[in-house]
């Protein structure tokens, strides 16, 4: 960081010293999602390498079915928990027993869901490997408790939990490379990091939660969550079904080595899309609470988020466009040529990422939930839509088409089109445009002491 970079963030944090509780917060999000995802490439990296195209792609559709079916065993209630944790912090222990009793329930029916998907599935393979993921669904309930950290804006004993449960599922899957071990264990290894994941985070929030805070169910909670809740669930299932999908009906209409090829693709782009959702959900509940304390402060702390954001990312999504064919086979070798051409397209979804994740925080403060479920709506329909003309046609490379334009469909097209939404369309679309950029660069250093 350069001398006059750290003497604008001093001069922020020191006027306004909520922002750098929250940056601090955001820098533990944010820098053990980097460590987790930098590992990340280099053990996808080992294991497409060893498992090859069409293994590869087997493990990558079953969990795109599992990432599938936990998204709606969530039932959207991340944003409308943490909301209303932010909100009233003395009614925390009833609303966190109440969304882990629904949590608990949605898992289980979840994890039966996918069994049950296994047994009609004529691949073999697929069969034993989406079976041993099944239990995610159901070990995914411990993300409630996570909330409460999340809320609070002090992520760190979550994220160490997490951190721990990761290298620990990949010292496994290294040692099962070695071991030149079946398909099936590397599943039973995602399981069973999960598990860690479930069992930490429950006794992380015992330690840290205040005495006399005990978890609750009430069954007028229960309810009340529910009502929010279900746009965002629909929401974020239409999310995942137009990020997930592509998996899915590759397997369907190209088979699993193009699943595999697009995976691996994918697993280099979503690298920094799990930034932007890490450095959102970290930055977001601060900005959430000004919205009821001063509208201005709220919508300038959107566009500045905004603005930041999409400026980094466009630096990175140009890096993976131009070099992806370079970077591709330095990491998965000459078996993963077309994942090359579907890197450089699905890259350019990073912009449209960064847009969707914080309209839905503006959504969530205006308590306009079903807009964001109209939208993604629109994004899933669409990428499905897409998908079924040009995977057929183009593969892997026709699956990453789909997705980019399916966000640019849910992220302008539907701000576009309601009137609502158009306010937040124009700050998406000051963030790129670049007049607007200097303009705030200026301002910001010329705001130096």
């Amino acid at each position: 960081m350069s001398q006059s970079t750290a003497s604008l963030l001093r001069s922020l944090t020191a006027r306004h010293p909520e922002l750098g509780r929250i940056l601090e917060n955001a820098s533990w999000l944010t820098g053990s999602r980097i460590l987790r995802l930098v590992l990340s490439v280099f053990l996808v990296a080992v294991l497409a390498r060893y498992l090859g195209p069409a293994q590869y792609g087997v493990l990558q559709y079953s969990l795109a079915v599992v990432v599938i079916v936990s998204t709606a065993a969530g039932l959207g209630l991340q944003g409308v928990v943490v909301r209303n944790l932010v909100r009233d912090e003395r009614s925390a222990g009833t609303l966190l027993g109440s969304a882990l009793l629904l949590r608990v329930l949605s898992g289980a029916v979840g994890s039966l869901t996918c069994i049950a998907i296994a047994l009609v599935i004529a691949d073999p393979a697929v069969r034993q490997v989406l079976s041993l993921l099944a239990i995610m669904a159901l070990l995914g309930s411990g993300e409630v408790l996570a909330f409460w950290f999340e809320a609070r804006v002090k992520s760190r004993p979550i994220i160490i939990v997490q951190l721990l449960a990761f290298a620990c599922g990949a010292a496994a899957k290294l040692c099962l490379v070695l071991w030149q071990a079946e398909l099936g264990l590397f599943a039973l290894v995602f399981a069973l990091e999960t598990l860690l994941v479930a069992v930490g985070s429950f006794r992380v929030f015992r330690w840290q939660a205040p005495a006399g805070l005990q978890l609750r169910v009430s069954t007028a909670v229960v309810g009340e969550l529910l009502r929010e809740s279900w746009p965002l669930l629909v929401s974020s299932l239409a999310t995942i079904i137009y990020t997930r999908a592509d998996q899915v009906m590759l397997g369907q209409l190209a088979g699993t080595a193009a699943v595999g090829q697009y995976s691996a693709a994918l697993s280099i782009s979503e690298f920094w899309h799990l930034l932007i959702v890490a450095f959102s959900a970290s930055v977001m509940p601060g900005i959430i609470r000004l919205h009821g304390e001063d509208r201005s402060l709220f919508l300038a702390r959107i566009q500045l988020t905004l603005d930041a954001m999409v400026s980094v990312t466009l630096l990175v999504v140009i890096t993976l466009s131009l070099l992806a064919p370079l970077i591709v086979s330095l990491l998965f070798g000459p078996a993963y040529l077309e994942a090359g051409r579907v890197l450089a397209i699905h890259a350019w979804t990073s912009v449209f990422i960064v847009w969707g994740v914080i309209s839905n925080g503006w959504h969530l403060a205006e308590n306009r939930q079903r807009l964001a479920m109209e939208r993604t709506l629109l994004g899933a329909a669409a990428n499905i839509g897409l998908n079924l003309i040009l995977i057929p046609r183009y593969g892997a490379a026709g699956a990453a088409v789909a997705t980019l334009v399916a966000q640019m469909f849910a992220t302008v097209g539907f701000d576009l089109l309601r009137k609502e939404t158009r306010p937040m369309l124009r700050m998406k679309l000051l963030s790129v445009y670049p007049p607007h950029l200097l303009g705030r660069y200026r301002t910001l250093r010329g705001s130096q002491p």
